[in-house]
C-alpha cells in the first residue's frame, strides 16, 4: 500500500481442526505492490459482484421490510410486542442477543443482519433501549457466535 507496510504472516494447517492458521511471530515485510487510483476505482465494482449474494439478500430484506411497513403490519406487530413484553423489556433483548449468537455461529451470518437493524431500533426505542444498544446486542452477538462458526 501507499501508507501502510506491506507484510504477510506464515500460515500452517492446524492438524487438530485442520483449518489453516497464522504462525505467531511470523510476520515479515515484503516488497509493496500498491494499486493504482484507477485500479481501485475498479475495485469497488469488483467487490459489489464479489460480494453480490449478499448485496442482494440485504435488498430483498429491506424490501420486505418496506412492504410490511407500508401495510401497517410492522406497526401493529411491534405494539404487540412491547404489550406482550412490557414488565420483562429485559428478557426482549437478552432473546435477540441469543437468537442472533445462534444464527451467527450456526450460519456465520453478520451482514445479512444490516438489514433487520432498522426494525431493532424502532423496537427498542419503543421499550425504552437505546439505538446504540439496539445495533451492539444484535451485530455483537452475531459477531461473537460467527467466532464460534465452524
Amino acid at each position: 500500500t501507499h501508507i501502510i507496510p506491506a507484510g504477510e504472516y506464515a500460515r500452517t494447517i492446524d492438524e487438530v481442526t485442520g483449518r489453516e492458521v497464522v504462525v505467531a511471530n511470523s510476520y515479515t515485510e515484503i516488497k509493496p505492490q500498491p494499486i493504482s487510483l484507477t485500479d481501485a476505482v475498479v475495485k469497488v465494482p469488483e467487490g459489489i459482484v464479489f460480494g453480490a449474494d449478499i448485496v442482494v439478500l440485504i435488498l430483498i430484506i429491506g424490501g420486505a421490510f418496506v412492504v410490511i411497513e407500508k401495510t401497517g403490519a410492522f406497526n401493529e406487530g411491534l405494539d404487540v410486542l412491547v404489550k406482550r413484553f412490557e414488565h420483562a423489556q429485559d428478557r426482549v433483548m437478552v432473546l435477540l442477543g441469543i437468537v442472533f449468537c445462534a444464527v451467527g455461529a450456526l450460519n456465520n451470518t453478520y451482514e445479512e443482519i444490516i438489514a433487520m437493524i432498522p426494525f431493532l431500533i424502532l423496537m427498542a426505542d419503543r421499550i425504552g433501549y437505546s439505538r446504540t444498544a439496539a445495533v451492539a446486542i444484535s451485530a455483537g452477538s452475531a459477531t461473537i457466535g460467527a467466532a464460534f462458526s465452524p
